[in-house]
């Protein structure tokens, strides 16, 4: 499914002279359908690896490769418009900050719906929509009443939970997550490790969850890119 090949990456420091390399020929294969640990201490190129994969961030030298649910096989650098917009249709993401995800000043069903403007294509009409975000709601645990409240009306593990809605709505084949348990305690920590697994087992979606916390993940991951080991 993902590729990454000796990818680099490094900043320049305030100076404006100094270059400090972040990635350093990182190499790993996401293969579909499976869950995948991506570890390593704060500060050590995570978020960046993150940032990189959904297109936000350039790097310097290597080359990331991607299988699109057609078969087709392309690198980034050669992706087209429409590729890109077939890639941000089937690869979500989930932040460490949830809250990102909603307007505050909307209810949060009206910030979910807006992914059905976003992707037209996904509308086949409110009855249908309804009944799916219903669904997913109960696999989820969440009540249905917590669509009429606003973001801060919720908790940090409500409103994880709910971005992951979002997401699903969209079918992806592909979930990047970065941190998605930092800001959450042990038992919401635990609960969303159990919905992940369920997720996975049920619809088959592969997910890549960058993390430095070790809790819950060691069970759930069928395998794990150590930061550390993964560079040259």
């Amino acid at each position: 499914m993902l590729k990454i090949d000796k990818l680099t990456k490094s900043y320049i420091d305030r100076s404006g002279k100094i270059r400090k390399n972040v990635l350093q020929e990182v190499s790993f294969r996401v293969t579909e359908g499976k869950i995948f640990w991506l570890k390593g201490e704060s500060g050590g190129g995570k978020s960046t690896i993150i940032k990189i994969l959904l297109g936000l961030l350039e790097y310097d030298s290597g080359s990331i490769t991607y299988n699109f649910q057609d078969g087709t096989e392309r690198k980034y650098d050669s992706f087209s418009r429409d590729n890109w917009q077939q890639f941000r249709k089937e690869v979500q993401y989930i932040s460490q900050h949830p809250e990102s995800f909603f307007d505050p000043s909307m209810i949060l069903e009206d910030s979910i719906k807006e992914i059905f403007l976003i992707h037209s294509e996904l509308d086949k009409g409110e009855k249908n929509n309804r009944v799916r975000m219903k669904q997913l709601l109960g696999e989820l645990q969440l009540d249905t009443a917590l669509l009429q409240r606003y973001p801060h009306q919720l908790s940090g593990g409500e409103l994880q939970r709910l971005a992951l809605c979002r997401v699903l709505l969209l079918k992806p084949r592909l979930i990047l997550m970065d941190e998605p348990t930092s800001m959450l305690d042990d038992e919401n920590s635990e609960l969303l490790y159990k919905i992940l697994n369920g997720l996975n087992k049920q619809y088959g979606v592969t997910l890549l969850i960058a993390s430095h916390e070790q809790r819950g993940i060691e069970k759930l991951a069928d395998q794990h890119f150590d930061i550390g080991l993964i560079s040259k």
